[in-house]
C-alpha cells in the first residue's frame, strides 16, 4: 500500500513538473508582453572596474558605526544586506533606542529610484546617504565637521584619496556620500524573472507564469514597469485605510 502510494506521488509530481515545462503560445505572447513593460535588473549601476576604489571605501563607510553619535549605528543596522537591505522592522531604531516615523526601505536594487527617501527629499543615492548621519534621532551626529573628525584616520584619509583622486582635498561629507552610492549602485540582486525576461521562458513556474499574464492584464503595468518594477512616480498610501507609520 505504501509503495502504491509513492508511485502515484511520483506520477502526480512528474505530471505538475511536464506542466510547468511546457511552453504554450500564450507564454510566448506573455513575455513579449512583459518585455515590452519590464527590462531585466543590471548587473551593477557603476563601472566595478574605474571605480573599484570608491566602491570599497563605499562599502567600509556602509558598515562604519562610528558614523553615529554613540558607535553604535551604521547604515547596515537598518539596511542589513544579509537580510535583503532592510531590518524588518515596522520602523528602526536609533542610536538611542528612539524609533523613527517611516519605515526603512531596502538598499538593494536602490539606484534604480528615480528620487530617494519615501518622499523623494533626495535627489539621488549620494544625497539620501549623508542623510541619516546628522538625524538627530538616526546616527544622531551634530555637524558635518563631527562626522569627518569621527572617521579621521590614516586609513580612511588614504582611502579618500584613492577613491577621488581628480580631487586635491577628497576628504569632504559629500563624498562620504559619494563613496556609500558607489557602493550601493552595485547592490543589484537579479533573479529568475530577470532570466525569464532574457527570454528563458521556463525560469518562472506555471503559477508565476499565469500571474504575470494577470499582473499585466489588469492593469497593474499602469504604475509598475521598468528595471525595478515601479520607483518611477508617487503615489498616496493609506488611501484605502489609515496606516500606522507616515508610510509603512
Amino acid at each position: 500500500m505504501k509503495s502504491k502510494s509513492l508511485s502515484v506521488l511520483c506520477v502526480v509530481l512528474l505530471i505538475a513538473a511536464c506542466t510547468n515545462q511546457k511552453v504554450t503560445k500564450k507564454d510566448e505572447e506573455v513575455l513579449k508582453l512583459a518585455q515590452g513593460y519590464f527590462s531585466p535588473l543590471p548587473e551593477s549601476m557603476i563601472d566595478a572596474k574605474k571605480y573599484a576604489s570608491r566602491i570599497m571605501l563605499g562599502e567600509k563607510l556602509y558598515h562604519e558605526k562610528k558614523l553615529s553619535i554613540n558607535n553604535t549605528i551604521s547604515c547596515n543596522s537598518c539596511h542589513q544586506l544579509d537580510n535583503f537591505g532592510v531590518d524588518n522592522e515596522p520602523t528602526s531604531s536609533g542610536h538611542d533606542g528612539t524609533r523613527g516615523a517611516r519605515n526603512s526601505p531596502t538598499t538593494i536594487n536602490s539606484a534604480l529610484n528615480f528620487k530617494q527617501f519615501w518622499d523623494g527629499r533626495a535627489k539621488d543615492l549620494a544625497e539620501q546617504a549623508i542623510g541619516p548621519i546628522l538625524n538627530p534621532i538616526e546616527h544622531g551626529l551634530k555637524t558635518e565637521k563631527d562626522a569627518l573628525k569621527k572617521i579621521n584616520d590614516p586609513e580612511y584619509l588614504a582611502m579618500f584619496k584613492k577613491a577621488f583622486p581628480e580631487e586635491k582635498k577628497p576628504f569632504t561629507y559629500k563624498n562620504i556620500g559619494h563613496a556609500i552610492a558607489a557602493f550601493e549602485k552595485t547592490l543589484m540582486r537579479p533573479a529568475r524573472f530577470d532570466q525569464y525576461l532574457k527570454g528563458d521562458i521556463r525560469a518562472l513556474t506555471r503559477a508565476e507564469r499565469d500571474g504575470l499574464d494577470k499582473f499585466i492584464s489588469v492593469g497593474c503595468v499602469q504604475c509598475h514597469t521598468g528595471a525595478g518594477l515601479g520607483g518611477t512616480s508617487f503615489q498616496k498610501l493609506g488611501r484605502m485605510k489609515k496606516y500606522k507609520t507616515k508610510d509603512l
